[in-house]
């Protein structure tokens, strides 16, 4: 991902990364139930120790590459290993987030043609993402989130005049029962949400502006969790005890939404705006898969045919997974860990460690220069 990117366009790619994700497709409403208001206030802290990392990250890595980044916190042959590793991580990712939203759509009713076909598009799209540059995702993410903005608002206006708030009493947050365990699945969630930051990582090495990029960064993640919570607590006070009967409560709240006689399809404009909200967020982790192999064989923003032919070799590489089939035919909680334990690693234990290493490598080599001056 290379190129200057406004602020506007920072925060909708952010907001992109936080937003589309199991949480807004219900995961949490069908297990938690009432206490998914708990979980998503346990995810919370997941994300503050991302934004934390990205913090330290940019006061000590800020214009440098993603790549040397890497290789001065673990030299060069560890650093290229490492940089390679994070592609790979990225186009896992990627990989199942884009067999999640062709499943996804073909659940929606679009299932006139095979599920291959779905597949094959939505990750052709995610590629020519990739090779036409991080700053055409960031504005198309600008003008996706607004209007996914103002329907959740809409939305919310139109259905809380029907919304029966006793579906929320009693609230009991600390039952010894439950409350343990919704707190640990916030924090897998949190995990999994959050994680998607570490594809921004790419991007900073074109900020110049570091304390308004991380103001952003935070703003956007407040502004996920608001969001969040607002939908849970939405789809409770609606569907009450029939929540967990629908697949994607979301869409049934969406459903219910009324304007009078003459417009009532609110769940037709939402199933769209998730989905292109999965395929941009499928975008930025194949971007900066890509961007990392293009930094890996040193090839400059400059070669766009060579940067197209990355693309594309990565895109035809995930196509020969997917008929593979190996990750789907996994069993759902062992791919729901093999995720949350791979997001620990690269979003969280590689971040810390390379801000560990060089800042110790940075204070010893300005420890050396001081010695030096002193001796003459």
């Amino acid at each position: 991902m290379q190129g200057k990117i406004g602020r506007a366009e920072f925060f909708s790619l952010a907001l992109v990364l936080c937003l589309n994700s199991v949480v807004l497709l219900g995961a949490v409403e069908k297990t938690a139930g009432p206490l998914s208001w708990l979980v998503l206030v346990a995810a919370l802290p997941a994300g503050l120790l991302c934004w934390l990392l990205f913090y330290f990250w940019l006061k000590l890595y800020a214009g440098q590459s993603f790549g040397s980044s890497l290789e001065y916190a673990f030299g060069r042959a560890a650093g290229r290993m490492v940089l390679f590793a994070y592609a790979l991580f990225w186009l896992f990712l990627t990989e199942l987030f884009g067999g999640c939203v062709a499943v996804f759509w073909s659940s929606l009713g679009a299932n006139n043609l095979p599920l291959w076909f779905y597949t094959v598009l939505f990750l052709l799209v995610v590629a020519c993402f990739a090779a036409t540059g991080g700053t055409a995702l960031a504005r198309v993410a600008l003008l996706v989130v607004v209007p996914a903005l103002l329907l959740t608002l809409v939305n919310l206006w139109l259905t809380v005049w029907n919304a029966d708030f006793g579906n929320l009493l009693p609230l009991q947050p600390w039952r010894t029962t439950e409350s343990p365990a919704a707190i640990w699945q916030g924090w897998y969630y949190g995990l999994l949400v959050f994680g998607g930051f570490s594809a921004l990582l790419p991007i900073f090495q074109h900020t110049r502006e570091v304390k308004q990029r991380l103001g952003t960064l935070g703003v956007a993640l407040v502004i996920a969790f608001l969001l969040w919570l607002v939908l849970a607590m939405g789809s409770q006070v609606v569907l009450g005890a029939s929540l967990p009967l629908y697949e994607f409560p979301i869409l049934q709240v969406f459903r219910l939404a009324e304007f009078g006689h003459w417009f009532s399809r609110f769940e037709v404009i939402g199933a769209v705006l998730l989905v292109m909200l999965a395929l941009l967020r499928a975008a930025a982790l194949f971007g900066a898969a890509v961007s990392s192999l293009l930094e890996l064989w040193e090839i400059k923003s400059q070669q766009r045919g060579r940067i197209w032919l990355v693309s594309l070799g990565c895109w035809l590489l995930l196509l020969i997974l997917y008929w593979a089939n190996r990750f789907y035919t996994l069993p759902g909680e062992l791919l729901l860990t093999i995720c949350v334990w791979l997001m620990g690693i690269f979003a969280l234990l590689l971040p810390a460690l390379a801000v560990l290493f060089g800042a110790l490598k940075f204070k010893k080599e300005h420890r050396n220069i001081v010695v030096k001056h002193e001796q003459y």
